[in-house]
């Protein structure tokens, strides 16, 4: 099986780091960075299958890292979360042409079955614990 790896770009510790948990217990490679700036530079070394990366982040808009993302030839598939479940903020996301959004609070199940579907190695057989993962 390859080894599939994301980058969380998470500004709240906690969440970022039950992410984390959550993927590399599904067998993914996980990093955290809880800054634009320290995206920006994990993100050439990490090279990530998957970028989760909060919407609005204290040093930036996270419209940039997507920028960067997508000027890359080898493709990303990229996650925006945010709190907001308003109009202008999900439009906002397809505009910087982010693959999906997840709505905080959100559960395991529809990240994992995101993820399965763009990578089914990377989940292997493990999908029976989707529905039992706490929202976070």
């Amino acid at each position: 099986m390859l080894n599939r790896t994301a980058l969380i770009v998470e500004d709240d510790r906690a969440t970022c780091h039950a992410l984390r948990g959550l993927l590399e217990r599904e067998g993914l490679e996980a990093e955290c960075v809880h800054t634009l700036a320290d995206a920006v530079i994990t993100f050439p070394r990490l090279r990530p299958d998957f970028v989760l990366l909060d919407l609005t982040l204290p040093d930036g808009d996270s419209s940039q890292l997507i920028d960067i993302i997508r000027s890359e030839t080898r493709p990303t598939k990229i996650a925006v979360m945010t709190a907001s479940a308003d109009r202008p903020a999900t439009d906002r996301v397809h505009i910087v042409h982010a693959d999906v959004v997840f709505v905080k609070p959100m559960t395991a199940g529809p990240l994992l079955q995101w993820i399965a579907n763009h990578a089914p190695a990377a989940l292997g057989e493990r999908t029976e614990s989707l529905s039992l993962l706490p929202p976070f």
